[in-house]
Order: structure tokens, then sequence, then C-alpha cells
């Protein structure tokens, strides 16, 4: 390790978990039930992991950690410690780094939390999702409003202040009355995040399936875009500040982790299905976890012999044009509220996004969907409901 980080170059790091006690109707992520049995050889194959790829992270900073899944509080407190540990142990980690896992409610009464706050883990996102009970139920949460709400009360009580929430609005038999009911709750929990996504229905999950039978209505798009409209003004009201499209934060409260992708900052994924941006590369780990614990017992046999060994863990990666980094980083520069400098834009890229996407650009400030200045673009309010659309022309 490296007494003086300062000059290294920022990485944040990804562990995948992908464990569940049951898997949500609408997730379409990289989740399993059915498999705590792998749990306490998952956590091996995830340090083990790690340790591989320790020569790459020699001359990195970590500036922030974030532990999602699946539902990484299926693993116990301390092998969430024995991992961060590892780490902190063995990587140049910034003292100032923010360490966040995604919390399941009912998942926090089986905790040890004077542990877990041992661990180093300094921020919650908690996935809430509803305070409304019959919303819950439609989403296949195994738990009530009101415990929800105890255990946050109780997490801080144990000492941990930095909390996200995530929220959905734009529901199956959605009403701005119900949305409006679940956001003056979050409000009052007094968090210091807020995530707020409109209910995307992903093929190939239960929520999607039962849509196309018939047996529920497709989510009112409408509604959903007066439901955002309504969170922007509410959430500016209670001092939040709406740095990105779907996340708002109290003040100098920003995730740091998710601020990297948008900033296009590299990140290594350690995990089942992890995904990685480094040195200009995107990579992604096999999915199945009982086969990439496998994957990963035989390169760490491997490397007891020759440390040069291939990385028979990752399943798929691509070196990234620098066409295709120009506008990824356009598209990301744009979901941040503040928008995209110019000037440091093209000090990033050699680039005036101006020239490059000027046809873009004029389409959509006449649509007025983007707005420009001297030394700025950025999505208008408008253009905030219809990203999708200003991100379709960049492309």
């Amino acid at each position: 390790m490296i007494k003086n980080i300062d000059h290294l170059e920022p990485i944040s790091i990804y562990l995948h978990i992908p464990f569940c006690k049951k898997i949500c109707n609408f997730c379409d992520f990289n989740a399993y039930e059915g498999i705590d049995d792998l749990i306490d050889d998952y956590e091996v194959a995830l340090i083990n992991e790690l340790a591989i790829w320790l020569p790459m992270l020699s001359n990195k900073k970590i500036v922030s950690i974030f532990i999602g899944g699946g539902t990484p509080s299926r693993l116990d407190a301390q092998k969430i410690s024995n991992i961060l540990t590892f780490i902190n142990q063995s990587t140049n980690v910034d003292p100032l780094s923010e360490i966040t896992i995604e919390v399941n409610p009912d998942d926090i009464p089986d905790w040890d939390l004077n542990e877990l706050n041992k661990s180093g883990v300094n921020r919650l996102s908690i996935g809430i999702q509803s305070f409304q009970n019959d919303e819950l139920e439609l989403l296949d949460r195994a738990y009530t409003a009101d415990f929800a709400k105890k255990q946050i009360i109780n997490l801080k009580k144990s000492g941990f202040n930095d909390i996200n929430l995530d929220l959905m609005f734009g529901l199956v038999n959605h009403s701005m009355e119900n949305w409006i009911s679940t956001l003056e709750q979050a409000i009052e929990l007094m968090p210091t995040h807020l995530s707020c996504y409109a209910l995307g229905v992903e093929d190939g999950t239960l929520l999607n399936y039962r849509i196309e039978k018939g047996e529920l209505p497709s989510p009112d798009d409408d509604l959903a875009a007066s439901q955002y409209e309504f969170t922007m003004k509410r959430l500016l009201d209670a001092s939040f500040s709406h740095y990105e499209i779907s996340n708002w934060s109290l003040p100098g409260m920003n995730s740091v982790h998710n601020s990297s992708y948008w900033k296009m900052q590299e990140y290594l994924g350690v995990g089942a299905g992890s995904h990685s941006f480094v040195a200009n590369k995107r990579f992604s780990n096999i999915k199945n976890p009982r086969e990439y614990i496998e994957k990963i017992m035989k390169i760490t046999e491997r490397r007891k012999n020759n440390n040069k060994v291939k990385m028979l863990q990752i399943s798929e990666g691509e070196e990234i044009t620098a066409e295709t980094i120009i506008k990824e980083a356009m598209i990301f520069g744009l979901r941040m509220i503040e928008g995209i400098s110019i000037n440091e834009f093209y000090a990033k890229y050699k680039i005036d996004p101006r020239i490059k996407f000027n046809n873009s650009i004029s389409i959509n400030k006449k649509r007025g969907l983007l707005i420009e200045s001297d030394n700025n673009i950025k999505l208008s309010q408008q253009g905030l409901l219809l990203s999708n659309e200003v991100f379709a022309d960049i492309i």
C-alpha cells in the first residue's frame, strides 16, 4: 500500500451479492433464491477475486465501495466485515471513502448492527420502494410499511445516519395520493438521500408476464410524469438538492459511488455477474454463482504456481472506442442536473461537444429539451421527463 495516495487515480469497487430470500416480481438483476448454501464459499471467492486484482489496484485510490445485489443483507455482518477488512488491509482506500451496502428491511433484525458499524460501512441504501402495504404486496416485498419504518429508526439509533431510501413511482394501479403519502413518509424519516425511479417493466420478469396475460394493467406513463414533477417540487421544498435525474440529496450528501459512473470514472466489479470499466475496457463476470465460485477456485490454485493466469471468471468484454466514450460521457453528463461544462469536457476529451453533437443539440433545443449557455449544456425540466429521447439522438 502507498502512504500518500492523493496523487493516485480514483477507482470505485462494486461487490455483487446474488442471494435473495425471494425474487421480487419486477426484478431482472442477477439474483437467486434458494442457494444460501453457497454463501460461505461465495465469501471466500469474493476475497480471492479481490486478491487477483491487487496488482491493478496497487496504483489506484479507492474512493467508494458499493455492496449491491441481489440482497447483500443475506450475508451476516461478520462476513461483510471480513471482506471490507481485506480491502482495507490490501489496497489504497481513501480515509474519506464512501462505503455503502444495500439493505432489505426484513433482514435488519437478524444483523449484528454493532459489528456492521465496526466493519467500515458508513452508508446504507434501503430498498423500501413504497410505504403503502398493498403496493408492497404487489411488489412481493415481505414486510409492512410500519415494520420498514421501525427498522430505519433502529438503524439510526445504532449510528447509521447516512441513509438512502429507494422509492418507486409509476407503479401498477398507482395513484397520486399514494405516491404523495409514500414521499411524505420518507421525508419524515429524515434520510440524507432519496433515489426515486419509475417502475420499469422488464422482459422476463413475473410482473411483465402478468401484464402481458392481462392480469394487471400497464403502468400509466402520464401519471408517472406527474408524480415525477411533483417529486421535484416537494423535495426542493424539503431542502433536498436534485443532482441527477433520479437522485436527490441533502447538501454535501451526493452518492460518491453512483457519481463515479456518471463521471465516467473507473470501477471494478467483483462477484457473479458484476460489471467493470477499467482502462477503457468494459467486461463482466460469469453470472451463475456456483460457476463463478468454481472459476475463482481454479484461478486461485493456478496462481500458487504462476502469477500470470487467465481471468476465467470474466465471461465477456470489449475495448471501448474513443467515439463510444465521448457519446457516453455526453449522455452521463446530461444525467446530472447541472449538465455538462464545455470547458471540462474539452479538457478531458479534447472535443467541443457543441461541435461534435451540433445536430442533436440543435434539434433538442428547438424541442425545448436542452438548454445551452456560454459554458454549459443541460436538460430542461421537460428534458428531464423525456431524457431517453435526447439520449437516443446522441447515440
